[in-house]
């Protein structure tokens, strides 16, 4: 009897000890969560971190904390995730380099764009302007052409990074109408905004949302949407496609990741839940920094699906700008 009583109870201890880390998983989060994101405190993408890690963390009932890690193309945030604990308590926010383009610009990177992270979920999306500042006295994207053809040195452009969406326009621009424009990098687009400012650049490419405080005050101005929709913030600017320049299309998007070796379990929470905060129909009328934003919300396999549509898309983009790994 006393056997029969020790087997049974060294049993069920068993199976609690093997169904216990499932337990753990469904509890999750059972302690704050760190949100990684690749760009530094202030840029739009930190904004919206911020929002996202404050609407989870109320859903949860945990702390959701942001921590900006900018540089490099969002390389030095990749690295340091690729190297965190695979149990969902460091989630990846990032926009369309870390999965598309860096993989074209960095001949070696410290992850794999296809293996080390899980996407879960594609999440806010906005068209790119084609923006001049004030001192350069140009209103269009045909000035633009007309005065870099006229001197090659007259104009420059501001980017954050090889690969980003300035750095695609415009040495897609100077290809398709055989100008010259200078590129100049800075480390991310709060600094060029400030070079646009100076008139150390005349020109940038950012989202509608990211350049409304220039914008608004006429410090800079739009020229065209780099795509074949208009901007609901600008409906009064052409398309780069109006204007005969199709290829010129940049849209910026925002997804979330985590470690690929992460519990299924996880994920799949994590997926749900960040889809019912953003398709809240309140949710982006109660945050008016998102203003200018889509939002997504899609699946982990949509997200995979489209980042695959992409990625050929960028790759011929930087074949055509003649942009080369470094």
């Amino acid at each position: 009897m006393f056997k029969r009583m020790l087997s049974v109870c060294t049993l069920a201890c068993l199976t609690l000890g093997a169904a216990s880390p499932a337990l753990a998983q469904s509890a999750y989060p059972q302690r704050p969560v760190q949100l990684v994101v690749t760009s530094p405190p202030g840029s739009a993408l930190d904004i919206f971190g911020r929002v996202l890690a404050q609407a989870l963390g109320k859903l949860w009932g945990q702390t959701v904390y942001v921590d900006s890690r900018a540089g490099a193309g969002g390389t030095i945030a990749a690295a340091a995730v690729a190297k965190a604990p695979a149990d969902g308590y460091t989630l990846f926010l990032i926009n369309e380099q870390i999965l598309v383009a860096n993989r074209f610009t960095y001949r070696n990177l410290p992850y794999d764009p296809d293996t080390t992270f899980a996407p879960i979920s594609r999440l806010i999306e906005t068209d790119q302007l084609i923006v001049a500042n004030q001192a350069s006295g140009v209103k269009s994207l045909a000035d633009v052409v007309e005065l870099a053809r006229a001197d090659p040195q007259k104009l420059a452009y501001g980017m954050w990074s090889k690969g980003s969406s300035p750095n695609l326009v415009f040495e897609q621009l100077k290809q398709a109408a055989k100008v010259g424009i200078l590129a100049v990098p800075y480390r991310g687009v709060g600094p060029v905004m400030l070079a646009l400012q100076s008139d150390e650049v005349q020109l940038s490419v950012m989202s509608a949302p990211t350049g409304e405080p220039i914008l608004s005050t006429g410090k800079a101005v739009p020229l065209a949407v780099a795509s074949d929709r208009r901007s609901e913030l600008y409906p009064d600017v052409p398309t780069t496609a109006e204007l005969g320049y199709p290829q010129l299309r940049a849209t910026t998007w925002y997804g979330l990741l985590a470690r690929a070796d992460t519990p299924a379990e996880i994920l799949a929470k994590v997926e749900r839940d960040v889809r019912a905060v953003l398709q809240d129909p309140g949710f982006m009328e109660r945050n008016a920094e998102l203003r200018g934003w889509r939002v997504v919300a899609s699946s982990a396999e949509a997200f995979r699906a489209s980042v695959a549509e992409q990625v050929p898309q960028i790759r011929e983009m930087m074949l055509t700008a003649a942009i080369t790994p470094e």
